[in-house]
C-alpha cells in the first residue's frame, strides 16, 4: 500500500481472505480494536444511510462523508482494483467541490504521485484531471504565498532539520515561489536574510533559470548582479545568450559587466581571461544570431494543454516576475525583440541591426493589431518609427523579411514606403536589385497587392521590366473568390489526384503536373500558386533538379514546397529539403488529416492568414480603382491594362466595381471593349451612374480608336437615347451619337428638331 496511512473507520471485507498480503491486513485493520464486519443490515452509530454510492459488495463498511474520507476511499479502492466504485466516489468529491485547504491536506497525506496516477486511469475521467488542476492550482497559491514563503525562510534561518525541511518545501514548489522571494530581496537593508534566499535558489537547481533570466530586466544594478551571480553559478546553459548583453554592453556599469563576464566563465567553464576577449562584435552578432531565430519559429516550446507557452517576465507594476501565459507566437516576438534591441545598444549604427529590429518592432505592431487590421499608426507607434527610420533602412527591412519570409513585416515596410519612397529609391528599373519588385513576385496575396499598391503610389512615369505584374496582381485580385491555388508535382496520377484532394481540404484549388518540368512551367506561368507539393520519386527532372529549378527562378522561388515520400526516406532527404528556404519534408499519407497536420504549420509560417470576405472586397475595390487610376491619363505608357480585359469584362456587373471597370476599359483598343461599354450603356436594368459612365467612356473610345461595333448597334444607341428617362443619360448617350460623326442631312434635321426659343433672353 506504498506505506500510505488509511483512516480507521475505513474496514474491508474480504471475499478471499488469502488474497490479501499480512501488510495489507494491518494496515486496513482498525486500530481501536473495533471487529473487522458487522451483522447484515447493521450501521455505524452517526452513519447515513441515504445517498450510499457504494454497492452491496463494496468493500467500505461506513460511509465516507468529508472530502478527506472520499479521497482516502478513491485511493483505497484503486488499489483494490474496484475501479468503478473509485471512480463513483472520486465524482462525488469532485462535484462536492472542496476547499482548497481540504486539497492540500489530500496532498500532504498522499503526495502529488495519487493525483497523477489517477490521472492516467481513463476510467477515473474526468474527475481525476479536474482534481489534479485543482490540486496544483491550489498547490501553487499556497507555496507562492508572501506569508508562506517568509515562513519557509525564517525556517531556513532555523536548525538543520527545520532548514532542510523548508528547503525540500521550496525545491518542490519550484519557479513558483521566485516572484515572491524576488520581492523580498529587492530590499536591500536585510543583508543576513537575503544570504539564506541567495543560498537557497541557489540549492533550487535549474528549474528558476527562466524567472531569474526575467529578473534581469530589473532597474536595481545591485539586485541585477546577484542575480546574474546566482546563474553563473546553478551553471545552465540556458543563461548563457541572455548573459552576452550584460558582460560586454557599455550601457551596462562596470560592476555589472564584471560579475557578468564570470557568470559566463563558470557556465562555459572556461578562463576569464577567454571570455574577457570576446569581441563586442562578436557579441552583437550572436545577440542579432539569437533575435533571428526566435523569428524563424523554431524554438521548441513546451506548450500547455491549450497550446500556451509560460513566458517569465518582469513586472513593472507588480516590481517582480510573473508567469504569462502566451500564445507561442507572442514569445517568440518577445524574446526576438529582446535580443534584437540588445544587438542594438551594443552597435547602434549597425544596419543589420537596425533591419532586424525595425522588422521585429513592425511585425510586433501588425500581430497585436491582428491580420484583419491594419497597421496602427500615430506617434509612437512601430509605424511612426518606421516613417522616420527613413527609405533605405524600411527597403533593408523589407529586403530581410522577404528573405526570412515574413509577410506581416512585408505588408508593413510596403505600406510605410507607399509614404515616403521615391521612384528612384525603389529602383524600379533595375529589377534584380528593386525591393519592391521582389515583394510583387511573393507568393502571398497581401504582399503582392501592397508592392503592386506601393510602385502605383509612386507613380512611375517611365517603363520598367516587371510593370506588367503590377497589373497581373491587380487582375487576379479583380477575380479573387478567396482560393488559393497549389500544385502536385508526381509521376502517378491516382497518387496525386489523392495529395491534390488533401491540398484542396486545405483550402488549394489544386492542379496535377506529371513531371518536374512540366510543374515548374505550371508555377511559373501563374501568379496565384502559394504551395507546391513534390513526391520524391518525380521524373523529367528529378527531386533534386526540380527543387533546385524552383528555387532558382524568381517566379517560383519565393512558394513553399513540401516533399513528400516514406518516412523510409526522412533521414536522406531532410538534409536537402533544409538546403533550400521554405522546403519540408513530410511523410506521405493516406489521411487528409493526417497531411493537413504536416502541411499546415509548415504553411503558416511562411504565409499571412487567408484574407476575410471584407478584406477581399476591400482590396477589390482599391484593384478597379488602381486600374482606372493607370487608364487615366498617360500611365498605359507603362502599365498595359490590356491583359486584364477579360476580368474587367466580366466585373462590370458589379455595381461597386462597374464605374471603374469601365474607366478602364476605356483605354483598351478591342472590339471586345468598346461591346462591353456599349451593352453596358443602353442596359436599362443598370443604375444611371453606371450607365452614364458607360455611355462617357464609348463616346471617348470612339473618339480615339473609332466605331468597332456592328450597325445594329448604332440603332441601338439612337433607340436608347430617344428613351432614356434620365437627363444624365440622355446627355452622355447624346455625346456617343455626336462622336459617329453623322452626315450634314442627319445634323440638319437635329437641328431643326430643337423648338425656337419663344422671347429672347433677358440678361
Amino acid at each position: 500500500m506504498n506505506g500510505l496511512v488509511r483512516p480507521a473507520r475505513y474496514r474491508v471485507v474480504l471475499a478471499v481472505a488469502g488474497m490479501v498480503s499480512l501488510s495489507l491486513l494491518t494496515t486496513l485493520l482498525p486500530t481501536n480494536g473495533v471487529l473487522f464486519a458487522q451483522e447484515p443490515g447493521a450501521t455505524d452509530a452517526g452513519q447515513s444511510t441515504g445517498g450510499n454510492l457504494a454497492s452491496e459488495d463494496s468493500p467500505l463498511l461506513l460511509e465516507p462523508k468529508t472530502p478527506d474520507e472520499m479521497f482516502d476511499a478513491v485511493v483505497v479502492l484503486t488499489d483494490l482494483a474496484r475501479p468503478k466504485l473509485a471512480a463513483d466516489y472520486l465524482s462525488r468529491l469532485v462535484q462536492s467541490n472542496p476547499s482548497d485547504d481540504a486539497i492540500l491536506r489530500m496532498r500532504q497525506k498522499h503526495g502529488p504521485a495519487a493525483f497523477l496516477r489517477l490521472a492516467n486511469l481513463p476510467q477515473m475521467q474526468p474527475s481525476a484531471n479536474i482534481l489534479l488542476d485543482r490540486m496544483n492550482s491550489a498547490y501553487e497559491k499556497w507555496v507562492s504565498d508572501p506569508g508562506r514563503i517568509g515562513e519557509l525562510i525564517n525556517e531556513l534561518q532555523a536548525g538543520p532539520r527545520a532548514r532542510e525541511a523548508a528547503l525540500l518545501q521550496l525545491r518542490s514548489a519550484g519557479a513558483s515561489v521566485i516572484p515572491p522571494m524576488v520581492t523580498l530581496l529587492l530590499d536591500t537593508s536585510q543583508k543576513a536574510r537575503n544570504d539564506v534566499i541567495l543560498n537557497a535558489i541557489l540549492r533550487m537547481g535549474s528549474d528558476v533559470v527562466p524567472p531569474l533570466l526575467a529578473s534581469l530586466d530589473a532597474p536595481d544594478d545591485d539586485f541585477k548582479s546577484a542575480m546574474i551571480d546566482l546563474l553563473g553559478g546553478l551553471g545552465s546553459s540556458e543563461a548563457v545568450p541572455h548573459l552576452w548583453y550584460y558582460a560586454f554592453s557599455e550601457n551596462q556599469p562596470s560592476g555589472v559587466g564584471l560579475v557578468a563576464k564570470t557568470a559566463l566563465s563558470r557556465i562555459l567553464q572556461a578562463p576569464a581571461e577567454r571570455v574577457a576577449r570576446v569581441s563586442a562584435y562578436g557579441v552583437e552578432r550572436e545577440l542579432r544570431r539569437q533575435a533571428v531565430e526566435y523569428l524563424a519559429g523554431d524554438h521548441p516550446w513546451e506548450l500547455t494543454d491549450s497550446g500556451m507557452v509560460s513566458l517569465w517576465v518582469w513586472s513593472p507594476e507588480a516590481k517582480t516576475v510573473v508567469l504569462r501565459q502566451v500564445p507561442p507566437k507572442s514569445a517568440e516576438l518577445y524574446l526576438a525583440a529582446r535580443f534584437a534591441r540588445q544587438a542594438l545598444e551594443i552597435a547602434p549604427d549597425s544596419s543589420a541591426n537596425q533591419t532586424v529590429y525595425l522588422g521585429i518592432l513592425l511585425e510586433d505592431a501588425a500581430y497585436e493589431a491582428g491580420a484583419n487590421r491594419p497597421l496602427p499608426a500615430g506617434p509612437g507607434t512601430a509605424h511612426d518609427l518606421a516613417l522616420l527610420a527613413g527609405s533605405e533602412v524600411v527597403l533593408e527591412t523589407l529586403a530581410h523579411s522577404l528573405r526570412q519570409s515574413r509577410p506581416a513585416t512585408a505588408v508593413a515596410c510596403l505600406q510605410v514606403l507607399s509614404q515616403i519612397a521615391t521612384q528612384g529609391e525603389m529602383r524600379l528599373k533595375f529589377p534584380k536589385e528593386s525591393r519592391v519588385l521582389s515583394a510583387i513576385n511573393y507568393p502571398d496575396r497581401r504582399v503582392q497587392f501592397a508592392a503592386a499598391s506601393t510602385i502605383l503610389q509612386a507613380d512611375p512615369t517611365e517603363p520598367f521590366r516587371g510593370a506588367s505584374r503590377v497589373v497581373e496582381v491587380l487582375a487576379r485580385v479583380l477575380s479573387d473568390r478567396g482560393q488559393a491555388r497549389g500544385v502536385v508535382i508526381d509521376p502517378n496520377v491516382d497518387r496525386a489526384g489523392r495529395v491534390a484532394g488533401f491540398m484542396n481540404d486545405l483550402g488549394y484549388d489544386s492542379g496535377i503536373a506529371l513531371t518536374g518540368m512540366e510543374g515548374f512551367r505550371s508555377v511559373a506561368e501563374r501568379n496565384d500558386v502559394e504551395l507546391i507539393a513534390v513526391h520524391v520519386g518525380v521524373v523529367e527532372w528529378g527531386l533534386n533538379q526540380t527543387i533546385a529549378n524552383l528555387k532558382a527562378d524568381a517566379r517560383t522561388a519565393g512558394i513553399p514546397i513540401v516533399i513528400y515520400g516514406s518516412q523510409m526516406l526522412r533521414a536522406k532527404l531532410e538534409p536537402l529539403a533544409a538546403r533550400y528556404p521554405q522546403v519540408a519534408y513530410i511523410i506521405e499519407s493516406s489521411s487528409s488529416g493526417d497531411f493537413a497536420s504536416q502541411v499546415r504549420p509548415f504553411r503558416e509560417k511562411f504565409s499571412s492568414p487567408a484574407l476575410t470576405p471584407e478584406q477581399r472586397h476591400e482590396q477589390r475595390l482599391a484593384a478597379a480603382y488602381w486600374l482606372s487610376h493607370i487608364a487615366s491619363g498617360s500611365r498605359t505608357r507603362v502599365f498595359n491594362v490590356q491583359p486584364a480585359e477579360e476580368t474587367l469584362v466580366a466585373v462590370t456587373s458589379d455595381p461597386e466595381l462597374a464605374i471603374s471597370a469601365l474607366v478602364t476599359l476605356a483605354a483598351i483598343p478591342t472590339v471586345t471593349a468598346q461591346q462591353t461599354m456599349f451593352e453596358v450603356a443602353v442596359n436599362r436594368n443598370q443604375t444611371a451612374d453606371i450607365r452614364e459612365v458607360a455611355a462617357l467612356q464609348l463616346a471617348f473610345h470612339v473618339q480615339k480608336h473609332g466605331l468597332l461595333l456592328a450597325a445594329q448597334a448604332v440603332d441601338d444607341i439612337h433607340a436608347s437615347w430617344r428613351a432614356a428617362t434620365d437627363p444624365r443619360v440622355s446627355t452622355a448617350l447624346a455625346g456617343v451619337i455626336g462622336s459617329l460623326q453623322p452626315n450634314p442631312t442627319l445634323v440638319g434635321d437635329r437641328l431643326r428638331a430643337l423648338p425656337p426659343r419663344v422671347t429672347p433672353t433677358v440678361p
